[in-house]
Order: structure tokens, then C-alpha cells, then sequence
């Protein structure tokens, strides 16, 4: 599955490539139906994420916009990241450690399995969209105040700065 997404995606960058100047299309690369993305891939830019309709999936999506050429990532590493979260069915940002202005390190075996399973063997200096069921995130019992959805699919999109 991974390899086939990696190959869409390549084939919409190429199909998408060209000068900026026409409109927004030119700017943005379509991830999902409804789902879309800036073309500025550097790990320097904020990503942003333009929604416009629901997005479900019962399997977790792994897109690589930027493939690091660091160490990869295991279960058992503490990971530094900068990171943001689209709630699939409403379209809000619930997190951003892009607007905190501070990237985030933690273990990854201490967060949602969506970021174990999706994060691992990433290298370090990449960019990943995860797409992340509600089952591999928090299924019916979202963290209280999160701003997530009971049964929510989640996007994250997310820059592996290093591994500590």
C-alpha cells in the first residue's frame, strides 16, 4: 500500500509540477479528494493543509512528501518533530507545534499506535502525512478539550527533525 501511495503522489507532483504563476492549483498538491497540501516541502516552511470535505479511512496512510536522509526510526526511539493535526471530520487544527513556534520530543512508544506504526523507519529530515483511523488514534474517547472527534480519522503531517 505504501509503495502504491508513494507512486500517486509522485505521479501528481510530476503532473502538478510547473511555474507557481497560474492560480492555486499551481501551489497546492492534492493528497486525498478533499484533502490538499502546499507544495513548499522544505522541513523550513509550515505546512498548510486546506480541507474541504470529510475524510475517512479504516486503514492507516502513510505519504512521504519528503524523504529523509537521516538514521531511521525505531519503536524504542525518543523522537524530536515538528508536527500538526487536521481532524478529519471537521477540518480544524486541533495541535500545531508549528504555531508553538517549538518542535515536540517524546518516546514513540508513548503515543497513539498510528504514530508507532507510521512513523517507524521514517529518516530523520523527512516530511510525512500521516492519515490515521480512529482506531490507531483515539477511537471513541478523544482526550477531553482535544477539539477531536469521537471516532475521528486524524491527518497529521509531520518532519522528523532528529532522533535523540
Amino acid at each position: 500500500m505504501r509503495k502504491f501511495i508513494a507512486i500517486i503522489v509522485a505521479l501528481v507532483l510530476t503532473a502538478c509540477s510547473g511555474n507557481g504563476t497560474v492560480g492555486d492549483s499551481e501551489m497546492t498538491l492534492e493528497l486525498l479528494p478533499g484533502l490538499t497540501i502546499n507544495k513548499d516541502m522544505s522541513l523550513d516552511s509550515t505546512p498548510i493543509l486546506n480541507w474541504s470535505g470529510k475524510i475517512e479511512t479504516s486503514d492507516l496512510q502513510v505519504i512521504d512528501l519528503v524523504d529523509g536522509s537521516g538514521a531511521e526510526v525505531k519503536i524504542s526511539d525518543t523522537l524530536l518533530v515538528n508536527y500538526l493535526g487536521l481532524g478529519g471530520g471537521t477540518g480544524q487544527i486541533f495541535d500545531s507545534s508549528f504555531a508553538r513556534g517549538e518542535p515536540a520530543d517524546f518516546p514513540l512508544s508513548a503515543v497513539i499506535s498510528g504514530w508507532q506504526t507510521g512513523l517507524t523507519g521514517m529518516k530523520s529530515g523527512g516530511r510525512r502525512i500521516l492519515i490515521i483511523p480512529a482506531a490507531q488514534a483515539y477511537g471513541n474517547n478523544p482526550p477531553p478539550g482535544s477539539g477531536i472527534l469521537p471516532g475521528e480519522t486524524l491527518v497529521f503531517v509531520v518532519d522528523l527533525l532528529d532522533i535523540l
